[in-house]
């Protein structure tokens, strides 16, 4: 996936229909602390009717920025924010090794 593509799979979910659940799976597997792509994963499960949505679902919920966000993406209409809108926008807060206790 290239950065245009994955732009272009944040942007709505009608290019995300053109994505398979498999393809977005390989994905999360190869970039599991990735939260745009956590959700964009739930949405296709949603939209699928997966029984994996429900295991999913506390995982991406942890990882959300904004948990209000996320079900605003997951349960009202396709004119309220995208999964861009959601996740994207929001930059995680940074952590130095000094705070982890890596260094001294």
């Amino acid at each position: 996936m290239t950065a245009t593509e994955f732009a272009e799979y944040l942007s709505g979910s009608a290019a995300l229909s053109n994505l398979s659940a498999a393809t977005l799976a390989e994905y999360v597997a190869k970039y599991p602390y990735s939260a745009p792509l956590q959700a964009m994963l739930l949405k296709k499960y949603q939209s699928e009717n997966q029984a994996a949505f429900t295991a999913l679902l506390p995982a991406t919920a942890a990882m959300a920025a904004d948990r209000q966000q996320l079900y605003d993406m997951l349960y009202t209409s396709a004119s309220k924010p995208t999964v861009s809108a959601a996740f994207v926008s929001q930059k995680p807060p940074r952590i130095t090794a000094i705070e982890l206790g890596i260094m001294k």
